[in-house]
Parts: C-alpha cells; structure tokens; sequence
C-alpha cells in the first residue's frame, strides 16, 4: 500500500523561521522514493529561496525533513540510512 508523505524544508534565516512544504512523496517505500526525488527537490528548494549554487547539496539536505504520519525525520539520515542497504 502506497504511502504519502510530505517534504520540508527549514528556513532558519528567514525573517520568520518555519517549515516550508517544498515536495510530497507517495510509494510503497518512501525511503527509496525520497533517493530517487532528492535532486529534482534540492533544485526546488534552491529556485523557492534562491539559494547559490555555491552552496552545497548537503547543506540544503541538513534543512529537508521528512513528515510522515505525526513524525518529523531529517531526510540526511534517512539518506544515510538507505545508502548503507
């Protein structure tokens, strides 16, 4: 059964720091689907805030969070956590 989950982004330099939904994922595996949509979001969330492309890729992955049911995850870590499978 397929399972849907949102994406944020947290914008601590903002005059009002917050969560910014920037993307959803809805797959059976949302570890998997979330490896698979990180480029396409990082380019995203580099348009939304205009972000340099002198920042690197893994900065912005400190600031993506995963909202799946009532749990906030850091997608580095689910990252990290698909990549060693």
């Amino acid at each position: 059964m397929k399972k849907r989950c949102e994406i944020l982004f947290y914008s601590g330099s903002a005059n009002f720091p917050a969560y910014y939904v920037v993307g959803t994922i809805e797959d059976e595996n949302i570890d998997i689907a979330l490896n698979d949509k990180l480029v396409s979001i990082t380019q995203r969330v580099r348009k939304m805030f205009a972000i340099e492309d002198s920042i690197p890729d893994w900065k912005i992955y400190e600031s993506l969070y995963l909202l799946r049911e009532e749990t906030l995850a850091s997608v580095k870590s689910i990252r990290c956590n698909t990549i060693k499978k």
